[in-house]
């Protein structure tokens, strides 16, 4: 009985000794470090054994910057860089290498560790190309470079016929997104990571696909003359009509784009004798002198108002320094280089032609379109003199070629005046708005008048007389001074120039 009981102890003690060996072997601590890679992983060529997540990430990231990424696309002159494709993969790729070893029992850890000791991983930066990331790069490319479809367009007019010629229509341009990727893709894998691509545009659509809107027939139908205006020249006056010629021709048959701006002073383009320009009748400072281009501000004050019927939006405008014949005061444009312009906004949906033309001392201006205004609307300009300004006292010029103590005008006196303009809106006839739109401010003028101061000669038929007529003569000098007191005496070069002058315009 006693030695069963020692026996059955034995056992006892024997099992007690395999279960602990057991749960020690069980707890012993495994042979891989979980904090860093495992031994056998490498990103080009660089092993990162032994390193941390962030220090991996690090040497993956200086390893990239090596490389020097600066793969481009050529859009004409401009090229545009390709998104940084590899850096975005680092921490998904890193996340999984580091996985290697560090997931699953135990028991898979050391055997996934085993495994790398005889197959190494490596890695390379095609692991870190992402098509989506290429796509999406070629996808915003796209949006910022293909080109809509343009409708015909007008270019111009038939002098001959009259008729509006218009352009073809351009078909748009549309990337194909997936050359694009292909050739990028290629790139890469050759290693060739500072590649310039050219992309491939296609036209959006082939001539017989073109729709019909975009026509010209189509768009003929649109345009239309959507303002005139024409004002009449002084005649005899030749140098001012080569003048206004030459500046009707520079700005007939002028294209303004939607949302283009035009020029008047650009159009054109100076008023030199090289030009064939002329000197002729022109305000400088208040004063009418001759000046080379004399007479376009005519030209520039006729489009002006065809402008303005036809609803487009000036942004430039100056009155002259005094008024004007050949427009209402207010409604004039002055011009002159290099800093008072005439302009105005193509605020349209197309593109606006600009006709001039001069003859038989007719200056007219046509403005062809689309139409801003709507069936049955019109505008127009309505001028208010707010203020009339007095003109100075006059200018006398002594001539001993005149009969003594006679007078004779060389220009007439003009009064000044202050003005306001509105522009008037009707439907069918009927205002139905008024707003400002520009206040004029015109400098009155003195008379220059040419006169003989000496009194009147003595009649030799009647001493007596005579002696009366002289002491009435001496009293009219006495008078003729007072006169001249009233006024300004000026040269008689001056007084000359300035009534010519005065006459040109």
């Amino acid at each position: 009985m006693v030695r069963f009981l020692v026996v059955g102890m034995a056992a006892l003690i024997v099992s007690g000794a395999i279960y602990m060996i057991i749960r020690l072997l069980g707890n012993e601590e495994p042979t891989v470090r979980r904090d860093v890679f495992c031994e056998g992983i490498s990103f080009e060529g660089k092993s990162l054994a032994g390193l941390t997540m962030e220090e991996g990430r690090l040497q993956v990231r200086a390893q990239l910057e090596a490389l020097n990424w600066n793969m481009q696309v050529r859009c004409g002159e401009e090229r545009v860089p390709v998104d940084d494709l590899f850096t975005g993969g680092v921490d998904e790729l890193l996340t999984e290498a580091f996985a290697y070893g560090h997931t699953g029992s135990r028991e898979e850890q050391g055997e996934q560790a085993e495994k790398l000791k005889t197959d190494p991983i490596e890695y390379t930066v095609l692991d870190l190309y992402s098509r989506e990331r290429a796509e999406a790069f070629a996808e915003n490319f796209a949006e910022a470079k293909n080109t809509a479809t343009t409708a015909a367009s007008l270019s111009g007019y038939d002098e001959a016929t009259g008729e509006l010629l218009f352009t073809d229509p351009e078909p748009g341009q549309v990337l194909d997104q997936a050359d694009l990727v292909l050739r990028i893709e290629e790139a890469v894998e050759a290693g060739n990571f500072q590649a310039v691509i050219d992309p491939i545009f296609d036209d959006a659509y082939t001539p017989e696909e073109m729709p019909a809107e975009y026509l010209a027939d189509a768009v003929r139908s649109s345009y239309r003359k959507i303002g005139a205006f024409t004002t009449e020249t002084t005649p005899g006056n030749e140098a001012r009509d080569v003048n206004i010629t030459l500046a009707c021709q520079a700005v007939n048959g002028t294209i303004v784009p939607s949302g283009g701006t035009f020029s008047i002073l650009e159009a054109i383009g100076g008023t030199t004798a090289e030009q064939g320009y002329q000197e002729a009748g022109t305000y400088v400072g208040g004063e009418v002198v001759n000046e080379l281009g004399g007479g376009i501000c005519q030209v520039s004050s006729t489009l002006y108002n065809a402008v303005i019927f036809s609803g487009l939006n000036t942004t430039e405008r100056h009155n002259h320094s005094m008024s004007v014949s050949y427009v209402p005061a207010g409604e004039d444009a002055m011009i002159s280089y290099p800093n008072s312009d005439f302009k105005f906004e193509n605020n349209s949906a197309g593109t606006v032609l600009i006709t001039m033309g001069f003859h038989n001392n007719v200056i007219w201006a046509d403005v062809y379109g689309m139409p801003l205004l709507g069936e049955g609307e019109s505008v127009r300009m309505v001028s208010e003199v707010k203020e009339v300004l007095s003109a100075p006292k006059p200018q006398y010029v002594d001539d001993l070629s005149l009969a003594p103590g006679t007078e004779e005008i060389i220009s007439a006196s003009k009064e000044g005046s202050k003005v306001v303009t509105y522009l008037i809106r009707e439907q069918n006839g009927t205002e139905v708005s008024r707003e400002f739109l520009h206040n004029s401010v015109y400098n009155p003028k003195a008379a220059v008048i040419r006169r003989n101061p000496n009194p009147p000669e003595s009649s030799a038929e009647n001493g007596e007389t005579s002696a009366e007529n002289s002491g009435t003569s001496g009293g009219e000098s006495v008078s003729g001074t007072e006169g001249s007191a009233s006024g300004e005496t000026v040269s008689d070069t001056e007084a000359t120039a300035a009534g010519e002058s005065a006459a040109e315009n």
